[in-house]
């Protein structure tokens, strides 16, 4: 975390060396933690050189989670403004593989959406639009979604339509 906050450009080296130690798919939950804050790092740092080993931790069951959550926030940050078509395609997978046994992290799922917006891959409006409307619409995940859109085509993202709940049998009931 102190790396992090004091951002020293002349660690990064060392930093990358260690995340490519502590990214390894059997890391220990503090050695997934440590990964996380030195991934965030190089984003916050925008080093490029870090992109190659952080690209192995898109796909599914690569790297501990954590890990691959940040590392996907990175890779939104070096490539802000500028998509990766091949990258923006790997996202949208993770984004959407939300169905089966053993479906994808639903941060890992948000990060994703995230780093689509920040590359404005408007190839992927499409997907985010369903995604946005779907049944994650309420959730995280659709908010994430319509922030992408509202980032990809510069406009204000559309607010998800309140749904009506009914509840009935309780003993004070509206009367109308």
């Amino acid at each position: 975390v102190a790396l992090r906050r004091l951002q020293v450009t002349e660690s990064l080296p060392g930093v990358l060396t260690n995340v490519q130690k502590v990214t390894t798919k059997d890391a220990q939950l503090s050695r997934d933690e440590q990964g996380s804050e030195l991934i965030q790092l190089l984003g916050l740092m925008k080093y490029e050189p870090a992109r190659e080993t952080l690209l192995k931790l898109v796909p599914k069951n690569s790297g501990p989670v954590m890990s691959r959550q940040a590392a996907i926030w990175t890779l939104g940050h070096l490539h802000a403004d500028n998509v990766d078509t091949a990258l923006a395609t790997q996202l949208m997978r993770r984004v959407n593989d939300n169905q089966g046994m053993e479906p994808e992290d639903d941060l890992v799922r948000y990060q994703s959406i995230i780093a689509l917006g920040r590359m404005k891959a408007t190839a992927q409006v499409g997907g985010l639009r369903a995604i946005a409307g779907g049944q994650d619409e309420t959730s995280h995940i659709g908010a994430a979604a319509r922030w992408s859109i509202g980032q990809i085509t510069d406009t204000r993202p559309a607010e998800p339509p309140l749904s009506p709940t009914n509840v009935g049998g309780w003993f004070l009931e509206p009367t109308n």
